[in-house]
């Protein structure tokens, strides 16, 4: 429900927008919106249930006689999760279509494509969490919290509850969500007084992380945290713990993901993610224990 009320606050905050820009005289043909999302590749997880979402509230809506009589448009692009595609996708819909406005999921994505939105004064919103992403414009807005909060939540938690003797190892996604979550995290550590004993980078589409597992499990971490998202997400996870690790580990809600679970499946073991409501001030996340998937439909 919660997610089916983001795509809903989505679309309405676009339309309105788009009736403010322009009188609310009606538009003759249909309000065009460019979705740019991974519908295939590592994260299409996240593509897929934006879609299904999009095109719920979208059929909802025109099957009520759309926006003052105007009925939307979706044109769909697939980014795979890969900033140069979607860079690619945004200038394939904004020089074959008239779009209104545009939705963007991924952090990277967004990011490569935010000073082109810019150009165009294209309002764009995006499903993203890097905190660069909305500095100094207007007219391209964030709909999660950023990877800085987020990451600001874990260190704060661990540094309240368990930093008597916590021995760390953070392990981050090789892209702007996950580079921006290692900062964060480590500055908040630092001020915490946390040890930090190793931080490992890994790829969206690794399958075998089992030398930069045994470099970090040589530290004897008891905490690991993790900035990520995907099916490496979860293989990680489950080598990490069938190389011996018990202890508990933390994550952003990525990882409470159906890809991230049905791979780890019974090697989860202690885990909590941050979690936030949409309806909430940004800044009002709490961590949750999670042992099965969060469903995104």
């Amino acid at each position: 429900m919660k997610k089916f009320q983001l795509i809903m606050s989505i679309l309405l905050l676009s339309f309105s927008t788009l009736f403010i820009l322009n009188g609310c005289e009606k538009i003759d043909e249909n309000i065009k919106i460019g979705a740019i999302l991974p519908l295939t590749g590592s994260a299409s997880e996240f593509g897929v249930g934006n879609k299904n979402g999009i095109d719920i509230a979208v059929e909802r809506i025109n099957n009520s006689g759309g926006l003052n009589g105007t009925s939307i448009q979706i044109i769909y692009e697939d980014s795979q999760g890969d900033p140069k595609i979607g860079v690619n996708a945004f200038n394939k819909i904004t020089g074959t279509e008239k779009i209104n406005s545009l939705f963007v999921c991924m952090s990277s994505v967004s990011m490569a494509i935010k000073t082109l939105a810019e150009q165009k004064g294209l309002l764009t919103l995006c499903v993203a969490a890097a905190p660069d992403l909305t500095t100094d414009i207007n007219n391209i807005f964030r709909l999660l919290p950023t990877t800085t909060i987020q990451a600001k939540k874990i260190a704060e938690y661990i540094a309240s509850e368990r930093k008597d003797g916590a021995v760390i190892s953070v392990f981050y996604i090789q892209d702007d969500f996950g580079y921006s979550f290692k900062n964060s995290f480590d500055e908040v550590a630092n001020i915490k007084g946390l040890k930090i004993v190793n931080e490992n980078e890994f790829t969206k589409d690794g399958t075998n992380f089992r030398n930069i597992i045994l470099k970090a499990l040589n530290q004897r971490p008891n905490i690991i945290v993790f900035g990520g998202y995907g099916s490496s997400l979860g293989i990680l996870i489950r080598q990490i713990r069938e190389a011996g690790y018990k202890g508990p580990i933390y994550g952003t809600p990525d990882m409470g993901y159906p890809k991230v679970l049905d791979v780890v499946k019974e090697n989860l073991g202690e885990a909590y993610i941050i979690d936030f409501d949409v309806d909430e001030n940004s800044e009002d996340l709490s961590l949750i224990h999670i042992s099965e998937p969060t469903r995104p439909y």
